[in-house]
């Protein structure tokens, strides 16, 4: 009965953001995204939120500018998520994202002399292929293509081309010791 009543809700609401002039945004069927979620998206830029998107706890998206941003079908987005698009970040079908995942297509530029206070950035695409798991706290950086079936572990950073089913790990060798007294 809750789960009836916040699809309801979350309608209404989305309905809102359509006739805000947003015309290219475009929502899919029994989507959930939480109410504490951010949704910022420019009126030039085109957004598509695929059928049964849910999020769970504080997500943010957003696409800027003439972005685009497209979330395919059933995919699963854990709390404290990002997904920030300045050129073009697409993701596949049945994706799950663990807590704290981070993509964004776009980092600041450095000058030099100016530090970063140039205030530009550069751009690249970020492709996220269907049925791919990513752990906790993953970041992925822009002109990073990853294929199908892909499980990406806890903690690793990403860029470049992730070959369809593949295991990434981040091996971070761990120092133990007893605690003495010196």
């Amino acid at each position: 009965m809750l789960k009836v009543i916040y699809i309801k809700i979350f309608n209404i609401i989305k309905s809102k953001f359509i006739c805000l002039g947003k015309k290219n945004i475009k929502f899919g069927k029994n989507t959930m995204i939480t109410p504490n979620s951010d949704l910022s998206f420019s009126k030039e830029s085109k957004v598509f939120i695929g059928d049964r998107i849910f999020t769970d706890g504080y997500c943010r998206f957003i696409a800027s500018n003439n972005a685009e941003l497209s979330l395919g079908y059933n995919c699963y987005f854990n709390m404290n998520c990002f997904v920030g698009a300045n050129k073009r970040i697409i993701i596949g079908e049945h994706c799950i994202f663990g807590p704290g995942v981070v993509i964004t297509d776009n980092d600041h530029e450095f000058k030099k002399n100016k530090g970063i206070s140039s205030g530009g950035y550069k751009t690249g695409e970020i492709i996220i292929g269907n049925q791919c798991w990513f752990g906790a706290n993953v970041t992925i950086l822009k002109n990073t293509h990853i294929g199908d079936g892909c499980v990406i572990g806890a903690g690793c950073v990403l860029r470049g081309d992730i070959p369809a089913n593949s295991i990434i790990t981040n091996n971070q060798d761990l120092h133990m010791h007893q605690i003495e007294d010196r």
